[in-house]
């Protein structure tokens, strides 16, 4: 009797533990992803990570990707709004332009090392990393 009780408790802690996000929000996580590359300056997204902070609260991260003329302010803002409507309560967004790669090859030897090396993560990545061809 005890046991049977403490199934559910015990199923709920472990899905925070390994940080997913519920079954109930996969589909509704994918549709939302597809709103956002549909946004007007985005050119991709990566690495979306949504997972159950509590058994009422879901977070995210995701990276995004936009055109140099984009106002970051206004993707963080319609970004975060797509995912509120799906319930989640917290969402970092790092939106990353053409001056992310000039950084970034200011720590290794080149520019085109780091785009090369970036180009080859996104064909190599997941089906659903979010990535779309211009």
């Amino acid at each position: 009797m005890i046991f049977a009780s403490v199934m559910p408790l015990l199923k709920d802690s472990s899905l925070i533990l390994l940080l997913r996000a519920p079954g109930c929000k996969e589909q509704e996580i994918a549709e939302a992803l597809n709103k956002v590359l549909s946004m007007d300056g985005v050119l991709s997204y990566r690495d979306p990570h949504f997972w159950q902070h509590s058994s009422t609260v879901t977070i995210g991260t995701i990276h995004v990707q936009v055109t140099p003329e984009t106002l970051e302010q206004r993707i963080v803002s319609q970004v975060c709004a797509v995912f509120k409507e799906i319930g989640v309560q917290n969402l970092t967004v790092q939106v990353e332009k053409d001056e992310y790669f000039l950084h970034m090859s200011g720590l290794t030897s080149s520019y085109r090392e780091v785009l090369e090396m970036t180009q080859h993560m996104h064909s190599v990545g997941h089906p659903s990393d979010g990535t779309k061809t211009i």
